[in-house]
């Protein structure tokens, strides 16, 4: 995830590839520890919509 984001992404960005949507779900200063992988072709995931999948 850092490397495609060029960044350590913050909890709650959202990265978005030409085929990912990667929603950032928890993490450190230094690192992500989980995230949440959706194809492009679906609506980009939303820090809403993953609150109950945690």
């Amino acid at each position: 995830v850092n490397h495609v984001a060029g960044h350590i992404p913050t909890m709650g960005e959202v990265i978005h590839t030409p085929k990912f949507h990667i929603l950032v779900l928890q993490g450190a200063p230094t690192h992500v520890t989980t995230i949440s992988l959706e194809l492009a072709d679906h609506p980009a995931p939303s820090a809403e919509n993953t609150k109950d999948k945690e």
